[in-house]
């Protein structure tokens, strides 16, 4: 086996980086079944960006791997860089997260996250500073009493990132404002049809403001009020539907 090795961004994206053998810290993102026996996953990595990998026999009966292949797994492990597939090599479980699997809300809103990360970061371009903002996401999520509020601040954290941050500033104190993704936030009310218009209310708008420029979530009320607000917006950013996305507004609803 090649010795294990780091590669620039560049370099991943050349024919060099093939038969690579490269060490990764990972978190699980999602998961696919393959074949009979096999798992295809998306992994976050530090170093390496978002990278889909095949982790042959994960679904095999006391599968080494196979544990280690589940969503929101933190992991450090070995991939073989491959022309066809990225290959799971050696792998060791650095954590699990088992306060956000125990709590059906926590989960929901961590898959959510993962979807909208999988559905906007480009394979096999880095970004540690998202890798690192999942890491204190998951931290939050799992200590908080008020998912939608973590969830909330790492989204604005994450649409930032990838250059689709919203002006979520507006003098309206009262009643309705509208925002448009594709305008990058609040528009005035006589800009007349917008396809991807969506209406918020103003207190809503103005916790949003708020938490686009905190260090840490910011627990409210209103958190749970933003789920939807954010559903219509990573729809429009990922340009599709998004599944775990709708399971969570269908949770929250039932919540409201």
């Amino acid at each position: 086996m090649t010795a294990p090795t780091s590669c620039s961004s560049s370099g991943c994206a050349s024919e060099s980086r093939f038969n690579l053998t490269v060490l990764v810290d990972a978190l699980v993102l999602r998961r696919w079944s393959v074949g009979e026996a096999d798992r295809r996953i998306c992994l976050l990595t530090r170093e390496h960006g978002k990278l889909y990998v095949l982790a042959r026999g994960a679904r095999k009966a006391n599968a080494r791997t196979g544990p280690a292949t589940e969503p929101l797994m933190r992991l450090h492990g070995q991939v073989v860089l491959g022309r066809r597939n990225n290959v799971l090599a050696q792998v060791e479980v650095r954590g699990g997260y088992p306060v956000i699997r125990s709590d059906y809300l926590k989960l929901s809103c961590a898959l959510s996250f993962f979807e909208s990360m999988d559905a906007c970061l480009q394979e096999g371009d880095p970004h540690p500073e998202t890798y690192d903002l999942a890491c204190r996401f998951l931290d939050a999520l799992s200590s908080t009493d008020d998912p939608p509020a973590a969830l909330t601040w790492a989204d604005l954290q994450l649409l930032e990132q990838i250059g689709f941050g919203m002006n979520w500033h507006s003098s309206v104190s009262s009643g309705d404002v509208i925002i448009s993704p594709s305008a990058g936030g609040v528009v005035p009310s006589s800009e007349g049809p917008i396809h991807d218009a969506v209406t918020v209310p103003a207190d809503v708008l103005q916790y949003l403001a708020s938490v686009q420029d905190a260090e840490d979530p910011l627990h409210s009320p209103l958190a749970l009020r933003c789920i939807p607000v954010l559903h219509r917006v990573w729809e429009a950013v990922a340009d599709r539907p998004l599944r775990a996305r709708e399971a969570l507004l269908d949770l929250c609803q039932g919540i409201s």
